[in-house]
């Protein structure tokens, strides 16, 4: 999943750099990660609805379903729980002074 982000996400000191070249300034950039463990049977539960969450829309079919049959799998396997991380970017600017 990180390379899939990598591809659709800046990252940290991209966006810093963006906005600095754009006038902002002074650019702070702040990632908070949240680890936490769920439970793979309300996951699923979730994830079978392509409409519960916007990015599982994005996913093509047969990668959604894929996913599903994967979790599915590691139901049938005995696992109850999955680890999951989540890095949070919080970045502040203040923009350039209008006028000039």
């Amino acid at each position: 999943m990180r390379v899939r982000d990598e591809q659709d996400f800046l990252d940290r000191e991209t966006m810093s750099d963006v906005l600095g070249q754009a006038g902002f300034a002074p650019v702070r950039a702040e990632v908070t990660m949240v680890n936490e463990k769920h439970d793979l049977r309300e996951f699923l539960d979730q994830a079978s609805n392509r409409d519960y969450c916007s990015n599982l829309g994005t996913l093509p079919p047969e990668e959604h379903t894929a996913g599903l049959e994967r979790i599915q799998a590691d139901l049938n396997a005995g696992m109850g729980a999955a680890d999951s991380e989540v890095a949070l970017l919080a970045v502040v600017a203040d923009r350039p002074p209008r006028g000039g």
